[in-house]
């Protein structure tokens, strides 16, 4: 038996179907379990277009990107956890970057700390500039 996939068609935002609990959001593609088709509603999504069936090259692209943007993310979160645990003097100029990102500062001071050249530079950056968010 082959698999079957399906999104939203380009009309819908969301599905959600009580009786199987089988559910889409904008812009997913998930793989669907041959019983669900039974569905009334899942089968009156499909007849008037609110679902589609999406190819497996479809859901391996979906799948491809879902998982490229979670491990950004995770290594996002780790690169900001490493910063916490380190001294200012004991960053890279890269670990400087991403512990001013995670501060919560305004754009236009991340991006003039950004600017700076020298790891001591933004280290001078950074002490200046804490005093303006610390109330």
């Amino acid at each position: 038996m082959s698999e079957k996939y399906l999104k939203l068609g380009e009309k819908s935002n969301s599905f959600f179907d009580p009786q199987t609990g089988f559910g889409l959001a904008k812009g997913e593609i998930k793989g669907i379990v041959p019983a669900y088709l039974k569905s009334p509603r899942i089968r009156r999504f499909l007849k008037g277009g609110g679902l589609q069936y999406a190819s497996k090259e479809e859901y391996n692209e979906y799948v491809a990107k879902s998982t490229a943007k979670t491990q950004v993310k995770k290594t996002k979160t780790l690169e900001v956890e490493e910063t916490e645990k380190l001294e200012l003097e004991d960053m890279t100029k890269k670990q400087l970057i991403v512990h001013i990102e995670g501060l919560g500062w305004h754009e236009d001071d991340i991006e003039e700390a950004k600017s700076k050249k020298t790891k001591a530079e933004i280290i001078e950056f950074i002490k200046e500039t804490e005093s303006e968010y610390e109330e």
